[in-house]
């Protein structure tokens, strides 16, 4: 299925606006009546994520305020546990295979990477899109692409390209502390979860290219079978384990 043909239906009061950037989209008028649905609000030109018991807070991406917070917190590559796992971020080309709402990747991004980001689920592809877009209207030089596909399937295509090779699987939500848990309990019933298994084919490929590859884990996880862990980068409530071929 191309990007193109995708037909999100997004929910409005009225038509969605004219132009590219819903080119996606089926218009739909409330109610939904799905669980989890998308809606543009026009009053703040914002797409969003909803529940439709309406009990929670609507999930979007807006970098804009990812930046203010990064800004905010003055943080740095040279103490951030991921920067050091990729083995330094200024200039280097990294593909992140599991981009959920791109939280990773935007912080590699500042700091100098060059990020492609794969999106498998086209709910969360396109609040990821909808947050770009916003944010390329001030920051338009934003060194990300997006790709909407299965990493696991399209990933062999990319392997020359990047140096670096990241995943953040979807693990259950007591073993994750990387997102607020209400972002968690959205991403989690959306796209739900990814098993180990799943994975290793495309890591010892990556390894064998001679690639780094980046693996997000809860502290108390186990590493994955039958690979060998070349460095481990851990804090309090994550661990990014690094395979990669010996030098």
């Amino acid at each position: 299925m191309s990007q193109y043909s995708l037909n999100i239906p997004i929910y409005s009061q009225g038509s969605l606006p004219e132009g590219s950037r819903f080119f996606y989209a089926e218009s739909r008028i409330l109610p939904a009546r799905e669980e989890y649905y998308l809606y543009y609000d026009a009053s703040v030109d914002q797409l969003a994520m909803v529940k439709a018991s309406g009990q929670e807070k609507p999930l979007v991406v807006d970098l804009v305020a990812s930046h203010r917070e990064w800004l905010r917190q003055k943080l740095s590559p040279k103490y951030d546990l991921l920067a050091k796992a990729c083995g330094g971020v200024q200039g280097k080309r990294i593909l992140d295979l599991t981009l959920g709402l791109a939280t990773d990747s935007f912080k590699l991004v500042m700091w100098g990477a060059q990020v492609t980001g794969i999106e498998k689920n086209p709910m969360v592809w396109a609040l990821v899109r909808d947050g770009l877009i916003r944010w390329r209207q001030t920051q338009p030089s934003f060194d990300f692409e997006l790709v909407y596909g299965d990493a696991l399937a399209i990933v062999e295509t990319y392997i020359k390209d990047f140096d670096c090779f990241y995943i953040d699987p979807m693990f259950h939500l007591e073993k994750r502390t990387a997102l607020p848990k209400k972002k968690m309990q959205f991403l989690s019933a959306v796209v739900g979860e990814n098993r180990d298994e799943d994975f290793l084919p495309i890591i010892k490929k990556l390894i064998d290219s001679k690639k780094r590859v980046v693996v997000k884990r809860h502290p108390e996880a186990e590493s994955f079978s039958g690979i060998q862990v070349k460095n481990v980068y851990e804090g309090k409530a994550v661990r990014f384990d690094v395979y990669h071929s010996s030098l």
